[in-house]
Formats: structure tokens, sequence, C-alpha cells
């Protein structure tokens, strides 16, 4: 994926959308120097600190494209340098490692495991225990776009597995190798307390199951590991359509640009010029909302409807209306 497609949030994601509707406050804002940096998922030497439930959101073969402490850190500190072009500001990026930091999350559970003493995943995790779906990681399309304008990256992610090993506590290495089945009953004991996919089960929280599984019919016909399959994704790019020439500057768009733009969007254009890509105007969605927008937050940040946007329960109407977001739709 790149920045400029559809946004599309995970059921019960709220940290998402605080995080959208941010970002939205800021690109809209009237400032002249502001940057919506998309942090990716960051590969620090406290992965074995993390005890949360929420690691079984994400499913085994879905994939993430990664980023260091290191680097995103460096990337930080070098966007205040005062080399930064111009051309930089009031743009959005995806912040990633690059093609060498693309893994499934079975590839990288494998080397992080394996690097903290586990050398078989299936002696402490069980696939079903994990998500199928409504995980909203990809890989970039356009990630490099960023370390050509504010160079950064000096870590792939074998590089930090290689940091891992060495900075991983001997008791936790220990404990790895000669405790597998201690860490199989605390890993499944997580994964029963609120918010992790078996309290979901045990309690009969459909809707968690349904958003995560699809149904408990399917979680049912998750194999285990002798039956599980690595998935190997296409490293192909594949780019959406955007709805508009985006090889047209900024300051070129026009009129019927917008109108363009709103109708593959499944809704209207209601002002009756535009002059400004950063200045607020009027649009109405497919379902009837009113709302306020810059062309430069929808069309180079992928934002619509900040109604609809936010509303997974809607996205299947908004898929029916809108070409732009039916590329990322599939209905259940």
């Amino acid at each position: 994926g790149r920045v400029g497609d559809p946004i599309k949030i995970s059921h019960f994601d709220q940290y998402a959308v605080s995080k959208t509707l941010a970002e939205a406050i800021i690109a809209d804002s009237g400032l002249k120097y502001w940057v919506s940096l998309r942090q990716t998922s960051m590969a620090h030497l406290g992965l074995h600190e993390i005890v949360d439930p929420i690691s079984f959101h994400s499913p085994l073969n879905g994939v993430l494209e990664w980023s260091t402490a290191w680097d995103s850190g460096r990337l930080l500190a070098n966007v205040c340098e005062e080399s930064v072009p111009d051309s930089f500001w009031r743009h959005f990026y995806n912040i990633g490692g690059g093609a060498n930091s693309r893994l499934t999350n079975y590839e990288f559970m494998e080397k992080t495991y394996g690097a903290m003493g586990i050398s078989d995943l299936s002696k402490v995790l069980r696939p079903n225990w994990f998500a199928t779906r409504n995980f909203h990681g990809q890989w970039y399309t356009d990630s490099d776009r960023l370390e050509a304008l504010v160079p950064f990256r000096s870590q792939s992610i074998d590089d930090f597995i290689n940091m891992l090993k060495k900075n991983t506590p001997l008791h936790i290495k220990l404990v790895g190798r000669f405790a597998a089945s201690a860490i199989f009953w605390r890993t499944r004991s997580l994964a029963k307390s609120p918010g992790g996919s078996l309290h979901w089960l045990e309690h009969d929280e459909t809707s968690h199951i349904d958003a995560f599984f699809e149904s408990r019919d399917a979680w049912r016909s998750i194999p285990d590991w002798d039956a599980f399959t690595p998935a190997q994704p296409s490293r192909t790019p594949q780019f959406l359509n955007h709805g508009y020439e985006e090889k047209k500057p900024r300051e070129s768009w026009t009129l019927s640009d917008m109108q363009s733009a709103a109708e593959f969007r499944g809704g209207r254009f209601i002002s009756d010029h535009t002059d400004d890509a950063f200045k607020q105007y009027n649009w109405r969605c497919a379902l009837g909302h009113n709302f306020t927008m810059s062309p430069n937050l929808m069309l180079t940040g992928g934002h619509w409807c900040p109604t609809c946007m936010v509303d997974p329960k809607c996205y299947a109407d908004v898929a029916r209306h809108s070409p732009f977001f039916a590329q990322v739709w599939q209905e259940s």
C-alpha cells in the first residue's frame, strides 16, 4: 500500500480512530510546516517485555514492514535539520525499513523467538490463538520515498535480530530453551485474558469472534501446526487508483479535478470553486454526510468522510457506492 490509499480502520481499533482524526486536525490546521509520519511496527529490544493480549490480533500470515526503534528515532532527529527540503513538508509518509524489512508475521515471530532461545514455535504457541482477519498490516510501495528525502535507515531487520540475540538476557534464553512448556501455559493464559482471542471464544463475544475469525465455525477450522502453510505473499507492487491525475502538482488542481475525485469516492464536491490545496472546502459523501476537508488531506492523505471513515460498520455500504473504497473492501 501507499499513502493516499483509502483509510480503512479495523473493527474495535480505537487507537487507529484517534490517530486518523488527529492527523486530519494537523493536516487541515493551516500550519505551513507540518508532516505526518505514519509509523509502522517498531522493532526494539524490549519485545520480550510485552505482555498484552493484543499480540493475538495479528494473523500469522499477515504482513508488516518493520522499522527499528533506532532508525525511527534517527528520522525524527533528521527532520529537525535545516537541510530538510521545503518539498518535504505538508505531506504524508509511511515509515518503513524497505524491502529487507518486509516479513510475514510468522517469519518475524520465527526470527524473534529464535533470537530469544525458542527454536520451535509449535512448543509455545497454537495457530488458532491468532486472528485470521481484521488486521491492517501491509508492505509499502512508497516507503523509499521518505528515505530519499530524509535519509534515516541504517539497520535491516536481520541487523536487529542479531542485536536482539546479543542483548536478550541469559535467563530469558534459558527459559526459552529448557522450559518451553512454561512459556506455552503462560502464553495461553494471556490469550485467555480480557482482550485475548481465547477469552472471546470462552465468553462467546460474538462481535469479536466474527470480526477476527469470521465465525466460530471458521475458528474451529484453523489447522494446527502440522497442516499450517506459511504464506508467501507477492512482492510485486500493486497500485490503487486514487481517482485523480497524481502527477499533477497540487497547485494545479482544478474544480473539475475535485468533482471527479469526489465522484470516484461516491460523493460530491459541494463548493463552487477551488484555489488552494490546503484550504477546506465542502463535500458530501455517498451516505449523505456533509463535511469540510482540504483537497490535500483527501487526495494525498487518503481521507474522506470523517463520519464513515472511522465507522467500520458502514464500510460495506461505502464500498457499494465508492469505486475508491471498493478497491480495499471484501465482503465476508
